[in-house]
């Protein structure tokens, strides 16, 4: 099945509304959107960035879908990653979408030659290839000042520009995992970074940008608070879990798929029983469509998958907070909190919290407010928190 991967664009369930909204939109040459999805850890979002893609491609906009966690490791690897991805989206535009290399060898002669034009165009940019001829950018860093990558950044949404110009099609870039970007401020000439993004969204040309992102709290902050940037530049969109017919859906698929022999009327009243133990979240609704067997209890399934250390819910649930938690200060306070809150399985007052922390409830608030900035907690009322995931 999908666990762990984006779901095909062929059986996302219930996103239909919001992946009409955003191409429709977007489609619209007459309006200039930028969206951002928000949403926690394996709710859809991809899947959903995705799916939207293909629909934009369909109608011929060069689109450009770009994994900023994977690829912000340092700003040259970044920069030239995004650009090779431009180049790729604007030659398989050219040659209608039929996903050809980046190879002077594979690809026609007026495309090869309209992809070397456009990145001889670009400052900071030329062009070299590879020993299997494969087109490459070239960087011009000079001596690698901060000028240098300041100037190498707002030279790859140039790019964009310029293939919006040259196809006389709207380009579409895609941003998931959008608030790693930040990462790139540790580098010279990037600490700016929010403001030499800004800069390129306020050009207006015909270039669209939609960001994603898992760190809920974080991207509120980057593009809903005053003092930002980005203030005021997205139209922002959650995407939650599904609803109890959705759910029931999704698992029913699953099942039914692997044919282990579950009965219609036993798929519905397990659709109901999956509800009631993990929501909406599609992950989890996969997860446990997976590893039952038709025959035991759901609630012994999710129970050996929660509770095992060889569980992939117990296991899942330890990556996120590692993930999580692992670089953050104060690290075993922040871990004995989040049991705490787990094992009342409800919202709890600070005071409470400190309590059975044995902390005075002054003492725990940085650690309260380090865990709602990480997207573990969040605040359901004055002083009351919840886990945000329950599983």
């Amino acid at each position: 099945m999908f666990i762990g991967k984006p779901v095909p664009a062929a059986v996302l369930i219930d996103r239909d509304e919001i992946v009409n909204k955003l191409v429709k939109d977007i489609s619209n040459s007459r309006i200039h959107p930028s969206f951002a999805l928000l949403g926690y850890r394996r709710i859809g979002k991809t899947s959903i960035l995705l799916k939207v893609k293909e629909e934009l491609e369909r109608r011929e906009l060069v689109v450009v879908y770009f994994d900023v966690k994977e690829r912000a490791t340092d700003p040259e690897g970044f920069l030239r990653d995004l650009e090779e991805e431009l180049l790729s989206a604007y030659s398989n535009h050219l040659g209608g979408f039929q996903k050809v290399a980046l190879k002077a060898s594979g690809l026609p002669r007026t495309i090869a030659q309209k992809v070397i034009d456009l990145v001889s165009s670009v400052e900071s940019f030329g062009v070299e290839l590879s020993p299997d001829g494969t087109i490459m950018p070239k960087i011009k860093l000079g001596d690698k000042s901060e000028e240098d990558f300041a100037k190498l950044f707002r030279s790859v949404f140039k790019t964009a520009d310029v293939i919006a110009e040259r196809a006389k099609k709207r380009v579409v870039l895609i941003f998931d995992e959008f608030q790693d970007i930040l990462r790139l401020k540790e580098y010279k000439g990037l600490k700016n970074v929010l403001d030499l993004y800004r800069g390129a969204l306020q050009k207006r040309g015909n270039v669209c940008h939609i960001i994603s992102g898992s760190r809920v709290h974080m991207l509120r902050s980057i593009f809903e608070e005053p003092g930002s940037p980005l203030f005021q530049h997205f139209t922002s969109e959650t995407i939650g879990d599904l609803d109890e017919s959705y759910a029931t859906k999704l698992f029913s698929s699953v099942v039914e798929n692997r044919e282990i022999g579950v009965g219609k009327e036993e798929l519905r009243k397990s659709g109901k029983k999956i509800f009631s133990l993990v929501g909406g979240h599609p992950y989890y609704i996969i997860l446990l469509g997976e590893a039952w067997d038709g025959k035991s209890s759901l609630e012994n399934t999710f129970e050996r998958l929660i509770a095992a250390p060889t569980g992939s819910l117990y296991i899942y649930a330890n990556y996120v907070i590692a993930e999580d938690l692992g670089k953050a200060t104060g690290g075993p306070m922040l871990n004995k909190i989040v049991r705490v809150i787990a094992q009342e399985g409800k919202p709890m007052e600070s005071s409470e919290i400190a309590r059975k922390v044995g902390k005075p409830q002054n003492y725990i608030q940085s650690y309260l407010r380090h865990l709602s900035d990480y997207d573990v907690i969040t605040r359901v009322d004055r002083g009351v928190y919840r886990l945000v995931d329950n599983v």
